[in-house]
């Protein structure tokens, strides 16, 4: 067995601290979970930690886009691109 270069094992170890979610089932409970996991919806009660945020009913909405912003990615199913933009300012 080879020795990791540290270039590596330090790639392994950022791939380690990544989540990817999939939600499937019911789907007025999964679009409900998929807004409050992407902060598009707060949670009306309890509270959720994301990215060591804490998320609660409370939240401001500036905090809540920062997160969008700096710790969330979204894939969509359609482009929802805007016809007045172009590609690079979509």
């Amino acid at each position: 067995m080879s020795a990791t270069t540290p270039e590596i094992s330090e790639e392994l170890r950022e791939r380690r601290e990544r989540v990817f979610l999939v939600l499937a089932g019911f789907f007025l409970c999964a679009m409900t979970m998929l807004n409050i996991i992407g902060t598009i919806d707060k949670p009306t009660r309890g509270e959720l930690t994301l990215c060591g945020s804490s998320v609660t009913q409370t939240t401001p909405d500036y905090e809540l886009a920062d997160i969008r912003l700096r710790r969330l990615g979204f894939v969509f199913q359609t482009f929802n691109l805007l016809a007045t933009m172009s590609a690079l300012e979509n």
